[in-house]
This record gives C-alpha cells, sequence and structure tokens, in this order.
C-alpha cells in the first residue's frame, strides 16, 4: 500500500534536481510502509502493546492517523474474512479469495436502469491469503469484529470532536485487550 499523495511529493522532490528517475531514488521514502503496517498488526494480535505504542509513532509519520487508521480497517477485514473461512473449515486458498473479492456478489445483480453494473475488482494476494490460513489466531472472528467496531466508532469520535492525541493511545490499548 502506497501514499499516492506522499509519492507524488517524493517524485516532485526527485524531478526538482533531475531529469531520470530509478529506483534507488526511492530507497528511504516514507511513502512504502507495507511491511510496518504487517509489524503494527502482528504486534496488535500479540497484544504487545509497547511494540504497538511504538509502530503506530512510525505508522503515523508515514501515512497520518487518518490514513493508520483506514488501513487498520482494510487490514482488520481480510482477517475477519480469513478467520471466518477458517471457522467454517474453508481452507481453499481460491474459495477464500472469492469471497474476499466478492464474486458471488459483484456483477450479480442489474442496476436501476436494468443494465449490467461495472465494476472494478480489487484483487487480493494469494500467498498472503495462503499465509494467513495456515496462521492460528488466538482471535476469533467475533474477537477481530470487536476490534473493527472499535476502530470505527474511534474514527468517528474523531470526526465529531475527539482528540487524536488521546483517542489513538486508548484505541490500542482497547484493541489489545480484545
Amino acid at each position: 500500500v502506497y501514499d499516492i499523495d506522499l509519492l507524488s511529493q517524493e517524485i516532485s522532490k526527485i524531478c526538482s534536481y533531475t531529469n531520470l528517475i530509478n529506483v534507488d531514488d526511492f530507497a528511504n521514502c516514507l511513502f512504502k510502509s507495507e511491511t510496518d503496517i504487517f509489524e503494527f498488526i502482528e504486534a496488535l494480535l500479540d497484544k504487545d502493546i509497547s511494540k504497538v505504542l511504538e509502530k503506530s509513532d512510525e505508522m503515523i509519520e508515514a501515512v497520518t492517523d487518518q490514513g493508520l487508521l483506514l488501513i487498520l480497517l482494510y487490514q482488520l477485514h481480510f482477517l475477519l474474512v480469513c478467520q471466518d473461512c477458517k471457522e467454517k473449515n474453508i481452507y481453499s486458498t481460491d474459495t477464500v479469495l472469492s469471497i474476499l473479492e466478492m464474486e458471488d456478489v459483484l456483477g450479480k445483480y442489474l442496476g436501476e436502469d436494468y443494465n449490467k453494473v461495472t465494476y472494478q475488482k480489487k484483487s487480493q494476494n494469494p500467498i498472503r491469503v495462503k499465509i494467513e490460513i495456515g496462521k492460528r489466531r488466538l482471535q476469533s472472528s467475533k474477537n477481530i469484529c470487536s476490534m473493527i467496531e472499535l476502530v470505527v466508532d474511534t474514527i468517528i469520535d474523531l470526526r465529531d470532536t475527539g482528540n487524536k492525541t488521546l483517542a489513538l493511545p486508548i484505541l490500542f490499548h482497547k484493541l489489545v485487550t480484545v
């Protein structure tokens, strides 16, 4: 997952001093945060609050607080679907991918004008699905739903009257207790 705005800013900075861009120019950029989010999620699921707080600071610096919450929701949804499949004894990577990509729903119904609805399928990484299906998690799908609810409640609180300096650490402490 890359923050397009940060990537665009980084490209603009590089273009200010050269006309040629290569991969090495991006080696130390903050817009690439894939590894960090997975470490952050694993720390949450392992209930390691000190690592969660440490990683959260890095993540907020890389993708902002709103970005972190949205990525966290996306990852928790992924974990929810995988965990739910495991609880239903569905271990086929193809079947789990189909559920994640909503193949059973998307494109099935006609629009208001009785024409076929066009959509863009959000494809998932099959290797990541296979890895997650193979992991033993302490959290049930019910626990992951509770985590999603806590994140959504925090987003609502932050939009209404919240203080992110207080709300995010409180959220992370709540998440590790689920």
